[in-house]
């Protein structure tokens, strides 16, 4: 018989869930797929469960089962395909401040130029408020997928906790899905998919090959393309800036009961996502 997940990540982006896929991806007694993308029950279902599982294949038979999708979270399809077909599967999400998940998610997008618009568009502009904040709702989210599960086959994990201890962090999630909880991956202390910059380094040492290199005329006619990358680079600075306090105070109004609800759902005072 084929492997099949043994458990889930959901999501949602920039919430430390790449980082959480790669440490599960380095314990020898777990097997993840090389994609962190699969995408399957949201926008792939209907390439059959055949596709799906080829996924698993290289699994050994002692390997604990997993895949990271970051969009299941909020998909409305998802909870009821992923029960019907692995109705015993562990589902783990990974909380974060769902205003700077907000921000990080936009920035994660501008730094690859998929975006023109700025981040104070979200309450303007509806498909920035579906792809920015409706991910962050996440009490609408988790009460969706009790519909379908037992609340003991949910991990919740807060990113709070990870910046506080990641080790423990860690432990917690390879103690959910059944394996060495005392292992210690690599990662631990590491950032992965960091909402920076990360090639501004080799763009200097780059710039600084081609003045030596180039003639003036040369070097004039590159200016145009210079500028568009300084811009880029700019742009990190800005980002460590964090947002307008304008737009931050009125994102706090839109997840303010969602923040709220989740609060007593878990048992935890989250207030602080939305009282700065």
């Amino acid at each position: 018989m084929a492997n099949k997940p043994d458990f889930i990540i959901l999501g949602p982006p920039k919430a430390a869930t790449t980082w959480v896929y790669e440490c599960l991806k380095e314990h020898p007694e777990v097997y993840m797929p090389e994609t962190d993308q699969i995408s399957y029950f949201n926008i792939n279902y209907h390439k059959g469960e055949e596709w799906y599982l080829e996924h698993f294949e290289e699994a050994e038979e002692s390997q604990v089962v997993g895949e990271e999708s970051l969009l299941y979270i909020k998909n409305v399809k998802a909870p009821e395909r992923i029960a019907k077909d692995y109705e015993d599967v562990k589902l783990i999400f990974i909380l974060r401040n769902p205003i700077d998940r907000a921000f990080s998610h936009y920035w994660h997008e501008k730094k690859k130029d998929k975006i023109k618009y700025s981040f104070d568009q979200i309450l303007e502009i509806h498909d920035l408020f579906e792809s920015w904040a409706v991910t962050g709702f996440y009490y609408t989210h988790i009460q969706r997928y009790l519909e379908h599960f037992d609340r003991d086959q949910m991990k919740i994990m807060i990113f709070d906790d990870l910046v506080e201890n990641d080790e423990e962090f860690i432990s917690e999630i390879f103690e959910f899905v059944d394996v060495d909880p005392e292992y210690r991956p690599s990662f631990l202390d590491d950032k992965v998919n960091e909402a920076g910059v990360e090639w501004m380094k080799p763009y200097k040492l780059g710039k600084e090959f081609l003045k030596r290199n180039l003639s003036e005329r040369q070097i004039k006619a590159l200016m145009p393309v210079h500028k568009g990358f300084k811009g880029l680079f700019a742009s990190k600075s800005e980002y460590e800036k964090g947002m307008d306090d304008e737009i931050r105070t009125e994102l706090e109004k839109v997840f303010e009961e969602e923040v709220d609800e989740l609060s007593r759902f878990l048992d935890r005072d989250l207030s602080h996502w939305v009282d700065n």
